[in-house]
């Protein structure tokens, strides 16, 4: 991928007259290997690169932008519960050509199917109130806050959100990395063998806790509490810093 985004992409932008009949042989090449390996290599494999991925998508040159593009959108359709939580924080991005891509991903994602659009509709909408609660200082210097009685602007929002999260996958670290086959094997991606995350149920939000802790330190930090499908409690970091909005949700 790298040769391919780097290497193809400086010569894509030289002039055919100052490219060598080699360096034009070269780049016939490596579209043609990239072209063949964007539809027979197993979308998990691309998923496993899916930073990678996302960091390129504004890629200068502009048919490489648009086969990153195709490519998010055909992993976030295969695997929304995962892909989704990659993508909800680039929906905020400052950079306005990076979010317009992300949106077109996320709209043509969105049409595939029913179950798809619910699944992205809920991650968005619960990522970006936890976003904003991770944002919000709170007025007091109470060490648990009530979220049905805070005085935090999003907390009844995000409270809403998780009751119809029912399709949101916790996205523990376990979750959402992928496994990829040993020994060399290559199953596509709708192979009963390639279990890409496991043969175990999705563990998905089942509830919320009313209860939010706020740590007495100068972010303010705040701890709030999941319970899964599975019954078992999963607590959410949220913070503010100098990073990105993916960074501020652990």
């Amino acid at each position: 991928m790298t040769l391919w985004l780097d290497k193809y992409g400086y010569f894509c932008g030289q002039s055919n007259r100052r490219l060598s009949r080699d360096q034009k042989s070269l780049l016939t090449s490596i579209q043609r290997d990239m072209n063949s390996f964007l539809c027979t290599i197993p979308l998990y494999f691309w998923y496993a690169g899916r930073t990678q991925v996302i960091s390129r998508l504004c890629h200068p040159v502009a048919k490489l932008s648009q086969a990153l593009t195709d490519l998010l959108t055909r992993i976030l359709q295969q695997y929304p519960r995962r892909m989704a939580w990659a993508l909800t924080a680039a929906l905020r991005s400052e950079d306005a050509h990076r979010r317009s891509r992300i949106e077109q991903i996320w709209s043509a994602a969105c049409t595939y199917s029913s179950a798809v659009n619910d699944t992205l509709v809920q991650t968005k909408r619960l990522a970006g109130k936890l976003i904003d609660l991770a944002a919000e200082k709170p007025k007091t210097d109470d060490q648990t806050v009530s979220l049905s009685k805070s005085s935090l602007a999003c907390a009844n929002g995000l409270l809403r959100a998780a009751r119809a999260a029912k399709l949101v996958l916790i996205p523990t670290q376990a979750a959402l990395a992928v496994q990829l086959p040993l020994g060399g094997a290559w199953y596509d991606d709708d192979h009963a063998d390639a279990a890409p995350f496991g043969t175990g149920q999705d563990v998905c939000i089942a509830a919320l806790s009313d209860k939010m802790n706020v740590y007495s330190s100068l972010q303010k930090p705040k701890r709030v509490e999941f319970t899964g499908t599975d019954g078992q409690r999963y607590f959410c970091l949220l913070y503010t810093s100098d990073a990105a909005d993916d960074m501020q949700c652990v």
